[in-house]
């Protein structure tokens, strides 16, 4: 069961995603390139002298003087927006935080509730692990057609889409999945038996659908949407808060999917800082390497991460991932990181957390292909050594540079 969901007024969130980071090292809240673009401090009042009596005389003359005037006309200017957040623990097994600036406590309070009903929502149809979740029947079903959710027929039917257009990624293996958790669990790597009768059963041409019907031909087949719900849940959600009249918001969602939406205000967009993989596991033995890439800044598109180091078992020393490679079955090892932004889609932070994943599993010659075919996309990949790459256009710069 989730964590109640709270609300906080103009202060930092606690760390946990790609921007919250930077408040990790104690950097104030106006340094433009580690706080997202927009937080300013508080400002305080300062006591004055006290008034004489002659001023106190005069001021009164003024306000009998101006009541004889008659009626002013009202101050019709809209109210500053002002900065808030709220965090949700528990929901799609992450920590996802809003970001928006509102004319009112009480706007910001229904827009946060409209994105808890959301992702309330998120956890009874997507979750293959929810016994009782709309994909756990369907994966359930033993071929029979099951009735589903407009959402999550969407869902599906985007999926077939990308993974004709893009490989990489594979929502049909949720068995092999399964086995990988297991290892994680018991220290144990899958045996190749278990790997190999596991590779005739993920195929996503078994999936067939019929309207909101669905249905899975191979009843040894079983769907995991882990590498698109979260985007495709912020798509949801950042549809819901333009219709309340949000305009400049961020979704974080668990440290690998932001959508974000206008920029805060006499900002240019939102600043990510972009977490360097060796500062967390660091795998290519470079000594001290700083805690980020760079930064980006941003507005009105989604960023998709994957990376080696956020979810991983150590065993003998070797570091395995929760990214999986369709072909070998295994965790991919072509890259530490890849990083995907995504804008001008209707689902765009699902695309983006789809491709994070695909791009990060396709070798690198077809993950670059891959990349430079899409349009509105671009990337930057962190190799095993360290080395960066990126698209001509991903706008990384420097932490000490503004934007």
């Amino acid at each position: 069961m989730a964590v109640p969901w709270k609300r906080v007024s103009c202060l930092p969130e606690s760390p946990g995603s790609l921007w919250h980071a930077a408040y990790q090292g104690g950097h104030s809240e106006d340094a433009p390139c580690l706080s997202p673009a927009g937080m300013f401090p508080i400002q305080r009042r300062r006591a004055g002298p006290a008034l004489s009596v002659f001023t106190v005389v005069l001021m009164a003359l003024a306000l009998l003087l101006s009541g004889c005037a008659g009626p002013q006309p009202a101050d019709t200017a809209a109210p500053i927006p002002q900065r808030f957040s709220t965090t949700y623990i528990g929901h799609m097994n992450t920590v996802v935080t809003l970001t928006a600036y509102c004319g009112s406590s009480r706007e910001f309070d229904t827009a946060s509730q409209a994105v808890r009903q959301i992702l309330e929502q998120a956890d009874r149809m997507y979750d293959a692990y929810t016994p009782d979740s709309a994909l756990a029947r369907l994966n359930g079903s033993v071929g029979e057609w099951v009735e589903l959710p407009q959402e999550l027929a969407d869902l599906l039917r985007l999926c077939i889409q990308w993974q004709d257009q893009t490989q990489g990624a594979n929502i049909a293996m949720g068995r092999v999945t399964r086995l990988w958790q297991a290892a994680r669990h018991s220290g144990l790597l899958p045996s190749k038996d278990a790997l190999d009768a596991a590779k005739g059963h993920i195929s996503l041409s078994a999936l067939e659908l019929d309207g909101c019907r669905a249905r899975l031909t191979d009843t040894g087949v079983s769907l995991d949407l882990g590498c698109v719900t979260k985007g495709y849940v912020a798509d949801t959600a950042a549809r819901r808060l333009k219709e309340l009249g949000i305009q400049s918001f961020l979704l974080d969602c668990g440290t690998s999917t932001i959508r974000c939406s206008g920029s805060p205000p006499g900002r240019d967009g939102w600043s990510i800082a972009l977490t360097n993989p060796d500062d967390i596991l660091n795998l290519s033995g470079r000594p001290d390497p700083p805690a980020y890439l760079g930064k980006i800044q941003v507005q009105d598109c989604s960023l998709g991460v994957s990376g080696d180091y956020q979810q991983y078992f150590m065993m003998d020393g070797v570091s395995y991932s929760h990214l999986l490679d369709p072909q070998t079955l295994y965790p991919a090892r072509n890259y530490r990181q890849v990083c995907v932004l995504v804008s001008g889609q209707a689902e765009e932070a699902a695309a983006a957390d789809y491709l994070s994943t695909a791009l990060f599993c396709l070798p690198p010659e077809e993950s670059r292909q891959a990349a430079e075919a899409l349009t509105g996309v671009e990337c930057l990949w962190v190799l095993p050594d360290g080395t960066v790459e990126t698209t001509d256009s991903f706008p990384l710069m420097p932490m000490e540079q503004s934007g």
